[in-house]
């Protein structure tokens, strides 16, 4: 693909890349591997929140998309995370997406192996809160690490990401409680 890119979500679609938290070294890494050969089975995202929110159970998905410039045809999955089960919020593709997104990596990469310079593509991970009593506290930040190969490493995506700049205070109010 052209260009392969990582979007992150919270909250209510708010976007954090915007927040200057990215890791450029991680990013860059991500750039340059392709999440269309790699098995979604060694996918992993680890997840630190800070005091005050939670994520429901299903509220984390990994999203791909694709695009085809020759034909028009985009694609689309939104795969669902399962906790690991361990205490560090840790998630893997869930055992009843993976064909469904292996077969979603399959076409895209067909369509890359047409044309490589027509066809782009996004991954990211999005995220839904619960509030737990008063929310986080206002200098509240959080950490997000991604892994797309099974025993490789947990690279840094997002550090010290404040909680403010991707939701205001009232946002943070309005999450359903956990």
């Amino acid at each position: 693909m052209r260009s392969v890119f990582l979007v992150l979500f919270i909250a209510l679609g708010l976007s954090l890349q915007a927040c200057g938290s990215v890791n450029p070294i991680t990013a860059a890494r991500l750039a340059l591997m392709s999440p269309l050969e790699a098995d979604p089975a060694g996918f992993e995202v680890t997840i630190r929140l800070p005091d005050g929110v939670s994520i429901p159970k299903g509220a984390t998905k990994l999203t791909m998309e694709a695009a085809n410039a020759n034909t028009g045809e985009t694609l689309s999955g939104a795969f669902v995370l399962a906790e690991t089960g361990d205490q560090t919020r840790s998630y893997r593709i869930a055992a009843e997406d993976l064909d469904a997104m292996r077969a979603f990596q399959a076409e895209a990469r067909a369509w890359e192996e047409t044309d490589s310079d027509a066809s782009t593509g996004s991954i990211g991970v999005s995220l839904e809160f619960c509030r737990l009593g008063d929310g986080p506290a206002p200098d509240a930040t959080s950490d997000v690490f991604i892994r797309l190969a099974e025993g490789g490493a947990m690279l840094p995506l997002l550090t010290n990401a404040p909680i403010a700049e991707a939701a205001t205070e009232q946002e943070i109010a309005a999450l359903p409680p956990c």
